[in-house]
């Protein structure tokens, strides 16, 4: 395959970005995403639908759990499991936000600034960071990955779903958030 002149490789360039979208059941369900504007400020944006999803029943016995358990899946977003005391994988769900910044541009802080989430049906905007961290951005940690062209990648995971695993119940979910980086 090395030369092959029928093979033609096609590479994105930067800045390019797809809007994404994904079929769950026959509708357009737009993905969890992030995007930047010219000011630094992120805006993660929760999914436009959850899909609730029980456990597999050999996955229950494994774990010797009686009962049912259930989970929600999305486009664009990540579980992280956490063995927790009443005997099951309890599932988080994350989306793993991913920000390239070009050459020379050095990043100090990824910064809170509000977030939105919808409570039993009502949206609600927390500009108070403290209030909405501690349940969406609990670690409050970003990470940086220098690239061999002089580019930073930023990431960090927000939390976008709390609810309960054993009756499938939705407590609360964020809408979206928003973050401001400093740059150095």
């Amino acid at each position: 395959l090395l030369g092959d002149p029928a093979l033609v490789p096609c590479f994105a360039g930067t800045g390019v970005t797809a809007v994404a979208e994904s079929l769950l059941y026959g509708n357009i369900v737009n993905p969890a995403s992030a995007s930047m504007d010219d000011e630094g400020i992120v805006t993660v944006v929760g999914p436009s639908e959850w899909s609730k999803t029980p456990i597999h029943r050999d996955q229950l016995k494994e774990w010797k759990y009686e009962g049912n358990l259930y989970t929600y899946v999305a486009p664009c977003v990540e579980q992280e499991t956490i063995w927790c005391s009443k005997g099951y994988d309890r599932q988080e769900l994350y989306h793993v936000v991913s920000i390239d910044l070009p050459a020379g541009i050095g990043i100090q802080d990824v910064v809170a600034l509000d977030a939105t989430e919808r409570i039993g049906g009502t949206s609600s905007t927390i500009t108070k960071s403290g209030l909405w961290t501690e349940r969406w951005w609990p670690s409050k940690r970003h990470f940086l990955q220098r690239n061999w062209d002089g580019s930073t990648t930023v990431r960090w995971r927000v939390r976008l779903l709390d609810y309960d695993m054993e009756s499938g119940a939705i407590k609360a979910e964020l809408t979206s958030a928003r973050f401001r980086l400093t740059f150095t």
